[in-house]
């Protein structure tokens, strides 16, 4: 996640959208005074990956009221305690790297009033794929069938929608919903429009994969992810793509 007061931009980080690679492009422009999350495992030449300016204090009680408003009076809603929001500020850990723009709204108040607001999202199938592969990062035998096995089984970790990472009140809340799958061009876009000249931009590649031969899935495993990314699917109109079709 970053934070530009130079530029006047939020850069809210998504899972599995390239978010490494657009940190490390947008990091040497961010300014000195931008908050700016740590990056780990650093990339070879990362001159901060600890951040900067990401550390300090706030106020938990506004996100414990909300944490316990939305679980009816429970302890845990997407996998956070109500009392994570003390974990953090006893770590002075103000901002991270995953944070929802209603949270970094919230913890960096007015200061970040008008500035251009973004993230990326990624073709729902594709975006599971992708995270799959990653938790199992150290597994020589992957194959379609255990990837299935992944998908349909209840207690998967991994497969979850980031839908509330950039809206609000279940509405888009940022100014510009990158897509993965255009990556390079609408991240030119991106840095025209904040003031940064795009020319001669040139992607890092972090944390690529390699992917199982394409094939097709089985009609439940699709409706598994059409399932958990239903709102993503309706508001940017995705759809199985071409390699995972019969």
């Amino acid at each position: 996640m970053i934070i530009s007061h130079q530029h006047k931009f939020v850069f809210i980080k998504t899972r599995k959208t390239a978010g490494s690679t657009i940190e490390m492009v947008l990091r040497p422009w961010a300014g000195d005074d931008a908050v700016v999350t740590p990056l780990l495992p650093a990339p070879p030449g990362l001159g901060d990956p600890m951040g900067r300016n990401c550390r300090g204090v706030f106020n938990p009680i506004p996100e414990m009221k909300r944490t316990w408003r939305e679980t009816g009076g429970g302890l845990r809603v997407r996998g956070r305690g109500i009392f994570a929001p003390l974990v953090k500020l006893r770590q002075r850990r103000a901002y991270f790297e995953h944070m929802s723009l209603e949270l970094v709204r919230q913890r960096a108040g007015c200061s970040i009033d008008g500035y251009f607001t973004f993230c990326f999202e990624r073709n729902p199938w594709d975006k599971a794929l992708s995270a799959w592969l990653w938790f199992n990062r150290e597994r020589p035998d992957l194959d379609l069938r255990a990837f299935e096995q992944w998908l349909l089984d209840p207690n998967t970790k991994g497969l979850f929608s980031e839908w509330f990472m950039y809206t609000v009140d279940d509405e888009v809340a940022v100014d510009f919903v990158g897509r993965f799958e255009t990556l390079e061009d609408d991240l030119r876009s991106v840095l025209g429009h904040v003031g940064i000249d795009p020319r001669g931009l040139d992607l890092p590649h972090e944390k690529r994969t390699t992917r199982p031969p394409s094939s097709a899935i089985s009609t439940a495993a699709s409706e598994r992810v059409a399932q958990v990314f239903h709102r993503e699917i309706k508001e940017f109109g995705y759809d199985l793509p071409c390699q995972f079709r019969p």
